[in-house]
């Protein structure tokens, strides 16, 4: 979990600096990865699109993933689907200008800016946009390579939504627990979700989800957070309280460390230790 913090820091650190000093407007974030959306930032400079995908640095292999995340996300704007990213790229893109895709890292190899290089080289003649490298230094975000920029086509513009100080994102619908199992499917964790919703379902628990994960709740009170988009292959991150670990007794989940407020972030890397969280709380 050490790399998804540093890309969390990354991200943070870097788009408050580029809205301080460059006026980047975000029309769209999806740090800590709550949504499981495939880029981690979208916004304007000036009137130009920016898709901002972030990494704690560039090896040939994050280039593969970055690859497959832009080809993700142009094959969303066109035929109308994907996630929360793409939707607003469909209503922020004027096809005035040429969209810039940004790979943000903390730190670069050579052998990953090559692998970068000839990513572009080959999706050339498929490709409307052009393609950059930042680096966050810590104190800026510093401009290590671009492609060559291209001419944006000859369409016909449509005008720019009016800026908004709301954030895009939080006026899309809540998302469902069928989206949090596909996103527990993708990370490699579903089977740990599916036995924590059935644990919960016999012990009375009723799920909500939310814009960052699933909440369950016993007599109106949230007693466990479940959060497939900050998990990994197989293992769920899960949220308790401090107080609900002093009545239900130690958790057998490894812990990740303090969470927001009086939650504690927990690993849950079996089905049977969250079965047996749920039947703890139960009881406590």
């Amino acid at each position: 979990m050490a790399f998804q913090q540093e890309e969390y820091r990354i991200q943070e650190e870097a788009v408050a600096w580029l809205k301080a000093e460059r006026g980047y407007d975000e029309r769209f974030s999806d740090l800590y990865q709550h949504g499981g959306a495939r880029l981690d930032s979208v916004g304007l400079i000036g009137e130009r699109v920016h898709m901002i995908e972030v990494k704690t640095q560039l090896r040939p292999n994050e280039v593969g993933h970055a690859e497959d995340k832009l080809a993700g996300t142009l094959t969303s704007i066109e035929d109308r689907s994907g996630d929360g990213a793409a939707s607003v790229l469909r209503n922020v893109w004027d096809r005035k200008q040429v969209p810039l895709f940004v790979v943000l890292v903390g730190r670069s190899t050579p052998s990953g800016v090559d692998a970068l290089k000839q990513m572009v080289q080959r999706r050339a003649a498929h490709d409307q946009v052009d393609v950059a490298l930042w680096v966050w230094t810590g104190e800026r975000v510093k401009t290590i390579w671009s492609s060559r920029p291209r001419k944006a086509p000859r369409v016909e513009a449509t005008p720019l939504p009016s800026a908004t100080p709301k954030r895009p994102n939080a006026r899309q619908p809540t998302p469902s627990i069928d989206h949090y199992m596909s996103v527990a499917e993708r990370v490699g964790c579903s089977e740990i979700l599916v036995a924590a919703l059935d644990a919960a379902s016999s012990h009375g628990f009723k799920p909500r989800t939310t814009a960052k994960g699933i909440t369950l709740y016993d007599g109106g009170k949230a007693r466990l957070g479940l959060y497939p988009g900050e998990s990994r292959a197989g293992e769920l991150v899960v949220t308790v309280l401090a107080s609900e670990v002093e009545r239900a007794g130690e958790l057998p989940l490894r812990d990740l460390g303090q969470g927001h407020f009086e939650w504690q972030r927990r690993g849950a890397s079996k089905p049977e230790l969250v079965v047996a969280v749920l039947a703890a709380l139960s009881r406590a």
